[in-house]
């Protein structure tokens, strides 16, 4: 049994020949940054936003800057030397981008006081700026990065519940199920209240606002999907200890975003079949037609379409030389590539 011990695959047990590290080596570190880059997704480019040029000025907003998640908890959980957030990626990266230092020392400050105080990565709250900042940032440049980060566990994320008759609940389930309905009180599948007063502000004075998602699952995108205010958004997912030096690169247009999204992302919680079903079965009336109406609303018995029952549709023409139209009711992947048909 001695030749499988769990022991010998810790991180920093010479595998290799001539007693070389294996796991966790330089070869390895290289390889994962490689991968959460191809996994990476640009969802939303507008204008034209992403890459950034060279040059460019950035001012980093939302506690993800530097409340960077690199993985899930628990068993999914991984030792790693080092964690790299999209603040150390973009710093990085001097020579092709510059980046308001004044905000990112506010948001540094805030997220280790937090750590302090016993939060975890993705658990934090999102701070109040204060205006003064928010001001020096917008005189600074007219292109925000806004970072979103969430973690998940076991029988607390999305809506925060704890239920009565579960007698197998776990002290720190509780502990947790109750930390995040402090933090998410619409549910961690939604913006939080900070969040999303943070959004509001960084789209009233910034031209060009660009969104990283640093999610392990299914989140709303109806915030940002049909919202012109926002430039674009790369979903960055949980890309490990090299997660935000890839993110960061892609930014940059060292690499294609062109990953695919393990699965479909509605503009709208509702736009999901299952999700629609319930909601219908808890009214004891079935109306399918209503799902391929864009808008609709819940009485007492039934769903009623409101108005007319038009299907929205959207014509995207980013570096591509062709345009499509689809229906406004999914986002589509999409990357920097130009293709010739």
């Amino acid at each position: 049994m001695k030749r499988w011990a769990r022991a010998l695959y810790q991180p920093g047990i010479p595998l290799g020949q001539d007693g070389k590290r294996v796991t966790g080596s330089k070869e390895h570190i290289a390889l994962s940054k490689e991968a959460a880059k191809e996994g990476m997704v640009l969802v939303k480019n507008e204008n034209k936003v992403l890459p950034l040029e060279k040059g460019t000025r950035v001012a980093l907003f939302g506690k993800g800057t530097f409340d960077y998640v690199k993985g899930g908890g628990g068993s999914g959980d991984v030792t790693c030397e080092y964690i790299r957030t999209l603040y150390d990626g973009l710093k990085n990266k001097a020579d092709k981008v510059s980046i308001f230092e004044e905000l990112c020392d506010f948001y540094r400050e805030d997220i280790k006081k937090q750590y302090q105080n016993g939060a975890v990565p993705g658990m934090t709250i999102e701070p109040q700026i204060p205006g003064e900042l928010i001001k020096k940032a917008e005189s600074y440049t007219d292109t925000a990065i806004i970072s979103i980060c969430r973690f998940s566990g076991e029988g607390w994320d999305r809506t925060a519940y704890i239920d009565p008759e579960n007698k197998a609940i776990c002290d720190s389930e509780v502990e947790m199920t109750k930390r995040a309905a402090d933090i998410f009180s619409n549910g961690d599948f939604c913006l939080s209240d900070g969040e999303q007063q943070m959004v509001d502000l960084v789209k009233e004075h910034f031209d060009k606002v660009i969104v990283v998602m640093n999610v392990g699952g299914m989140v709303d995108t109806s915030w940002f999907a049909e919202d012109d205010l926002i430039s674009s958004v790369l979903f960055a997912f949980q890309g490990g200890m090299e997660g935000g030096t890839a993110a960061a690169e892609l930014l940059l247009g060292e690499g294609n975003p062109s990953g695919k999204l393990s699965d479909t992302f509605a503009t709208q919680c509702i736009n999901i079949s299952c999700t629609f079903i319930e909601l219908c079965n808890s009214t004891r009336k079935i109306c399918w037609e209503a799902f391929f109406c864009r808008h609709f609303f819940q009485t007492t018995t039934q769903f009623t379409k409101s108005c007319s029952p038009t299907v929205f549709t959207k014509t995207i023409t980013n570096k591509q030389f062709y345009t499509f139209t689809f229906k406004n009711l999914f986002i589509l992947p999409l990357c920097y590539s130009k293709f010739a048909v």
